[in-house]
């Protein structure tokens, strides 16, 4: 069963054995000349057999892998995978399967998106960040330096298969770095789906799949309406905008490993109060929503002196207009406005606020 239908310009999520279905028809159908099985190598130590397994239509493979985690996501790294295509011929006809998180696919991705300009690929997340969110709707990304996915492209993959089997082995910081960005789609999109977090106690993959596939749901809703993503699909940015600068910060000046999902939340903390003091969100909604993101994730320090770094890397978002920091927020449980302008005494009152 396929579980979305869009139009050609996005793709379909698939689920569980209806995905392997699905991916061994699109090989048998489209006749590849080469295979590309990219992943990083956890995930290819951990899965691989398993997904190679149910690719019955494969009868040879390529893998390329590469360390796992966000230092990654540099041009190098991509010079690397580039030359591994070019070494073993990889033509126009040749399919790439990412296998990983959200670092493998915003890589093949970019990767697939620009080698020969552009060839087939198809994204199996192993995250539950990548299954609701990063492997999603075809944006892809590259650092520049700490600054995150500064260069990317928009490419649709030919399908994305969810198996949330591959997510139940994740440590509890990577199912919460995911369960972020599903209650960012209920907070933009889906009230319903937002008052089911203000009442739950636990978050487990066994126990809630469904409601993982309903977030996946939730954002190809939103990008099947706005593929590239030219107005509604920008309130997906939710958190984003000072979430990002967080992430970029953190990962420069932190010898820990840094979570993108803690500091989207932080973010949707941050940028709530903006809204709030602008007069775009009630008081009420703003307290629901920090309610919910402090009952599932601890804070992160800001250091003081940290501010004006945080306001240096945000004039590096991509959604920034003449010389404006903008932003996302949402207006009510629910609905969210694609952008607003940001102040910067709001953003330091934000952080002050955050960190009280």
């Amino acid at each position: 069963m396929t579980l979305l239908n869009h139009t050609a310009l996005v793709h379909d999520i698939y689920e569980g054995e209806n995905g392997y279905a699905a991916l061994n028809a699109l090989i048998e159908k489209k006749k590849y000349s080469k295979i590309v099985l990219f992943s990083d190598e956890v995930v290819y130590d951990l899965w691989a057999s398993k997904l190679l397994q149910e690719l019955y239509a494969v009868q040879d493979i390529h893998t390329i892998v590469i360390e796992a985690g966000e230092a990654q996501k540099q041009l190098e790294i991509c010079k690397f995978i580039f030359e591994e295509l070019a070494d073993i011929e990889a033509d126009k006809s040749t399919l790439i399967i990412n296998f990983g998180g959200g670092v493998v696919t915003d890589i093949g991705g970019f990767i697939a998106s620009t080698f020969k300009r552009g060839i087939d690929f198809v994204n199996v997340p192993t995250t539950l960040l990548g299954m609701v969110d990063a492997a999603l709707g075809g944006k892809n990304g590259i650092d520049l330096g700490a600054v995150k996915n500064q260069i990317g492209t928009t490419a649709m993959p030919q399908l994305v298969l969810i198996d949330c089997a591959f997510a139940e082995s994740l440590e509890s910081e990577e199912i919460l770095s995911g369960l972020a960005e599903m209650i960012k789609h209920g907070a933009i999109a889906d009230a319903a789906v937002f008052e089911r977090f203000e009442q739950a106690t636990s978050f487990s993959i066994a126990a809630d799949s469904d409601s993982i596939i309903e977030s996946a749901q939730i954002k190809m809703r939103i990008v099947s309406e706005d593929p590239f993503e030219n107005g509604l699909r920008k309130v997906l940015n939710f958190g984003h905008s000072i979430g990002h600068a967080l992430e970029s910060y953190l990962l420069e000046s932190s010898e820990e490993r840094v979570y993108h999902g803690y500091c989207v939340a932080a973010g949707m903390i941050m940028e709530s109060h903006m809204a709030w003091q602008s007069g775009l969100l009630a008081e009420t909604d703003f307290k629901r929503l920090v309610a919910v993101i402090d009952r599932f994730f601890d804070r992160i320090i800001i250091p003081q002196n940290a501010v004006s770094k945080l306001l240096e890397l945000m004039r590096h978002d991509k959604k920034n207009r003449d010389g404006n920091l903008r932003y996302a927020p949402i207006t009510a449980i629910g609905f969210a406005k694609d952008t607003y302008v940001a102040d910067s005494q709001q953003i330091e009152n934000a952080i002050q606020f955050y960190n009280s």
